[in-house]
């Protein structure tokens, strides 16, 4: 007999006439049952949370100018490193090209001053040599002395300027880049925001893109004092969300865990990483994500569908021959579909299927699994 035969003489019961109700417990019930096991049992806790782009950026810039292009419209992703805005950069060239010009004068300069000052020395050399053959006088070569070292001190002039064109041209080229802003490398973004278009005249600090970071992704839950010590960064997580279908897992792992707890929760803060290739996570998407703490080994476990009330107190059914037993239980973990039981020292079978019509020592009929 199949689920779907069981399900129908369930529903049949409850058209019963009073009189068949009163003997419901002499009948023969058929029920699924399942065994209960020993076994491991992975501890995971399932926690709701929102997920959060990892890192966003207001893209501006840091002088005011006309901007000439924007490259990318809302929702576009953007390649590492790539042009976002060029503003009107016709001053920064001018200014570039004087830095180059006056750099190129500066050098030659002082590639002049410094053949001055090399024949103002071999000047002073070869008055010495004179001098030692008493063909020269003293006086000459205090002054070969002195045009040597005006040619050198004039030679240091032509290179602090040298070094001082360069600095402008630095300056000018810094100026010239400043008029073009690029995405950071290494980043995958999306243009969350943009509030600028070509032709407009902005002032510095003025925001024009805002850029967030999709993969990955950052979520955020809270868990219990209990479950705290066995958080760790490096966990594995999976997330879903029910805006995707809610049944396809995401990957993910534990980033951060707050070393305190929330006075009124009593909760500590959680971050997580997501992997978001498929770019198909959005922040602000509602998710269940699932983290494994651990693992129970030997652990005494039933499927959660044996679970039932009797007069708000939890048990299940087991099987004792032909009958249905009863048995109130403590519950330990849980990890969906099973559940642990603490005690008692439950074995044999328990009812997953058909338990609203049992009561203690009921007659059943145990049903073949339905094929998948």
């Amino acid at each position: 007999m199949t689920r779907a035969l069981l399900i129908v003489l369930l529903l049949g019961s409850g058209c019963a006439r009073p009189e068949e109700a009163r003997s419901r417990a002499a009948r023969v019930v058929p029920v699924e049952t399942a065994p209960v096991i020993r076994g491991s049992l992975a501890l995971t806790r399932s926690l709701t949370g929102a997920i959060e782009a990892a890192e966003d950026r207001v893209v501006s810039a840091d002088r005011p100018g006309r901007v000439r292009h924007v490259a990318y419209d809302l929702g576009e992703q953007v390649a590492p490193g790539s042009v976002l805005v060029t503003l009107d950069d016709r001053d920064s060239q001018v200014r570039l090209r004087a830095a180059r010009a006056s750099l190129s004068v500066t050098r030659a300069r002082a590639r002049q001053s410094a053949r001055r000052r090399d024949l103002a020395r071999r000047e002073r050399e070869r008055i010495e040599a004179l001098q030692a053959e008493g063909v020269s006088s003293s006086a000459d070569l205090d002054a070969a002395a002195t045009a040597e070292a005006e040619a050198a001190a004039a030679a240091e002039v032509a290179e602090a300027e040298v070094a001082r064109a360069r600095a402008e041209l630095g300056a000018a080229e810094l100026e010239r880049d400043r008029t073009v802003l690029r995405a950071r490398e290494g980043t995958r973004w999306v243009v969350a925001a943009r509030t600028v278009d070509p032709g407009v005249l902005i002032e510095a600090g003025q925001p024009l893109l805002t850029l967030i970071a999709l993969d990955p992704l950052q979520a955020t839950v809270f868990v219990s004092e209990a479950d705290h010590a066995r958080v760790k960064p490096g966990q594995a997580v999976t997330l879903r969300v029910e805006a995707l279908g809610g049944d396809r897992p995401h990957p993910g792992r534990v980033a951060r865990v707050a070393p305190r707890f929330e006075p009124g929760s009593r909760q500590a803060r959680v971050e997580l990483e997501i992997d978001n290739p498929s770019l198909e996570l959005k922040p602000g998407m509602f998710a269940r994500v699932e983290i494994a703490l651990g693992e129970l080994q030997d652990a005494l476990i039933v499927p959660q569908d044996a679970l039932t009330k009797r007069r708000e107190v939890q048990g299940v059914f087991q099987v004792d021959g032909d009958e249905a037993r009863w048995i109130p239980v403590e519950l330990g973990a849980t990890s969906s579909p099973l559940v642990q039981i603490l005690s008692p020292a439950l074995e044999g079978r328990v009812v997953t299927l058909g338990q609203n019509l049992l009561e203690d020592g009921t007659q059943i009929r145990p049903l073949s699994p339905a094929a998948p």
